[in-house]
């Protein structure tokens, strides 16, 4: 039951769609138990959940948090059992703090993604793929896949001077620096409005700005030759990307070829 609401708060922090979380696993038991007990259960999911310390401070979007409610009161009445009143209060509190329309709930939320170390990152983001002329203030999710070779691979980033192209929100970067130990990390990006987020998704999760997050242009090209490994992940490349971002891997192979001591990753 316990690993039940530790994976289903995870599920919740996160934001994952409620039609693939395994209700049924979280439920099955709870005919089984006495009433002091399935009351214990309730609260101690919604502790878990819409009352967490992260989700106070970093929360979901209330659309989101009403519908995850709703589905756990309906799975329980399903059941024919009775629904603490504490789970009934925060959904009607949810309910009278609707915004009033779909788009004053879409601007800004949060996400807390969970590595396979178990450490979490936080970060403000979008729900829409393309905002402010940009994909850069969303997920991908090829950005989980690529967490996961890193964090097999955490050797060719100890200790290392780490250059990403195209950081977006930050999430790799978080991910390689809480659990890689780099012995820097410089995030780029070319949109105004994606950098000044992810400034802010740095001191969430780092809680200090000693990291550069700063717009890559062919000038800074240079700057940048000492870095020993660099990440690049583009779902799309903007036209503004292309050319310093060419140039800078050009650079980067050349520096490569004479030191013997740099690794190119590319994603795509």
């Amino acid at each position: 039951m316990d690993d039940g609401v530790k994976n289903i708060s995870k599920q919740y922090l996160r934001m994952y769609p409620l039609k693939d979380i395994n209700w049924k696993h979280l439920f099955d038991d709870l005919p089984l138990h006495d009433y002091d007990k399935l009351m214990n259960f309730q609260n101690k999911l919604l502790q878990s959940t819409i009352y967490h310390p992260v989700a106070i401070k970093y929360a979901p979007t209330r659309e989101y948090s009403r519908l995850f409610l709703k589905r756990i009161i309906a799975q329980i009445e399903e059941l024919n059992l009775e629904v603490c009143e504490d789970l009934y209060s925060a959904y009607s509190e949810l309910l009278s703090s609707l915004p009033v329309t779909a788009c004053e709930d879409s601007r800004t939320f949060y996400r807390t993604y969970y590595l396979p170390s178990d450490l979490s990152i936080t970060l403000k983001e979008t729900k829409a793929i393309c905002s402010s002329g940009t994909t850069g203030l969303f997920t991908w999710e090829a950005s989980h896949v690529l967490i996961d070779w890193c964090s097999k691979k955490s050797e060719e980033f100890y200790g290392k001077n780490i250059l990403e192209l195209g950081a977006g929100l930050g999430l790799t970067g978080l991910a390689i620096i809480k659990s890689c130990s780099p012995a820097s990390y410089t995030f780029t990006d070319t949109h105004t409005e994606v950098l000044n987020t992810l400034k802010e998704n740095v001191l969430i999760n780092l809680c200090e700005d000693r990291l550069v997050a700063e717009n890559i242009s062919e000038e800074k090209c240079t700057d940048y030759k000492e870095a020993e490994v660099s990440i690049l992940q583009e779902q799309k490349l903007c036209a503004t990307f292309i050319p310093p971002c060419f140039q800078l891997v050009l650079i980067i192979l050349c520096e490569s070829w004479e030191k013997e001591s740099i690794t190119l990753g590319y994603f795509v």
